[in-house]
């Protein structure tokens, strides 16, 4: 395990020579790349794409999980597609990537690497799937999340307030609606943008929209009991995506805790700083990108070497945590959870 950290590690380090030389492999091979990658943003120019693929890619030999890297290979091959790009500038990527992995790697080393940007380009290969809803029939608030999902489609954010208020109104409950409305609906408005349907505006559009909605419903959240409990909710630096972590610290402040919210991309010593003057009991730290794992890392460490803060409890969350669970205590924290209901049961047991 030890070797495959090590080498993750390396990978990080080396990502924009690693890039650098990729591009420079490319462009030798396949001259008319650039014109075909150039003529869409997908993340960013053309090198940061590249370098995002290694990013990814030593965060999964790091973990040691093949799928964390051919899960972001389907991804990018999804965004190609739906740009009418096609996949073969990213298949050529990855080959250049390999060439550029052995001038720089042992054998041993080279071999490993390999074994993931092998798996991803046999992903490439398979037959896609792309139109699969994440609100699903099985959903018990389907028709209400389908119903939300078109009025924030449709820009009318006052309709979709009103369609949530009155479901409180009538009984709904709150994590009910966050369960089965807010979290499905999101998850397929990324879907939404991954195939090109939406916008980067119109994406935004609607996470905030549900953003505001979701601050409405704040009186029913502040008018729980409080049980005396005190957490943290935030993002590290760097990481944007944050209406996760906020959901999470909203299931908390409905079972009773006192909760400190912090929102997107705070600095490490901000965090620390409120640990120690709010004495809070929990951290519960967002990372949706695997790339931002490190500076999770950094942010336990920190925590782990001040006495006075070590022994605060650590959760954390977002995808490369469902996609690898055991790295939640590999990188220093207490747990992670499938859910908020199961997040706030795991803390619940580390608090008392």
């Amino acid at each position: 395990m030890a070797d495959y950290t090590n080498l993750g590690d390396t990978l990080h380090v080396k990502r924009r020579d690693l890039a650098a030389a990729t591009a420079a492999i490319r462009d030798a091979r396949y001259p008319s790349h650039d014109s075909v990658y150039g003529q869409h943003l997908i993340t960013g120019d053309d090198s940061d794409c590249t370098e995002n693929h290694f990013l990814y890619l030593s965060e999964a030999v790091r973990l040691r999980k093949q799928r964390m890297f051919t899960e972001y290979g389907e991804w990018f091959r999804a965004r190609m597609i739906s740009l009418n790009l096609g996949v073969s500038a990213f298949e050529n990527d990855l080959e250049c990537m390999k060439i550029a992995v052995d001038a720089q790697f042992t054998p041993v080393q080279v071999c490993r690497i390999n074994t993931y940007i092998d798996a991803a380009l046999n992903a490439l290969r398979q037959p896609e799937c792309l139109e699969t809803s994440f609100i699903e029939s099985t959903n018990p608030f389907s028709d209400f999340a389908g119903d939300y999902l078109n009025l924030l489609l449709a820009a009318n954010r006052r309709d979709a307030s009103r369609l949530v208020l009155e479901a409180c109104a009538d009984g709904t409950s709150i994590k009910d609606i966050y369960l089965w409305v807010f979290q499905p609906t999101q998850y397929e408005i990324g879907r939404l943008w991954q195939i090109n349907q939406l916008t980067v505006g119109q994406e935004h559009y609607c996470t905030a929209a549900t953003q505001l909605i979701m601050s409405q419903l704040y009186p029913y959240l502040f008018a729980t009991e409080k049980s005396g409990r005190r957490m943290i909710a935030t993002c590290v630096a760097g990481e944007t995506h944050e209406i996760g972590v906020r959901m999470i610290a909203d299931f908390f402040e409905l079972d009773g805790w006192n909760t400190y919210y912090l929102g997107a991309d705070t600095p490490l010593e901000s965090i620390v700083k409120l640990i120690r003057e709010s004495g809070a009991e929990l951290l519960c730290v967002g990372a949706t990108m695997p790339y931002h794992l490190p500076t999770v890392r950094k942010l336990i460490r920190r925590i782990r070497n001040q006495h006075d803060i070590a022994a605060i409890n650590v959760l954390v969350g977002g995808y490369p945590f469902r996609v690898a669970p055991d790295a939640s205590t590999e990188i220093g924290a207490d747990g992670t959870a499938d859910n908020a209901d199961d997040t706030i049961a795991l803390a619940s047991r580390l608090v008392s």
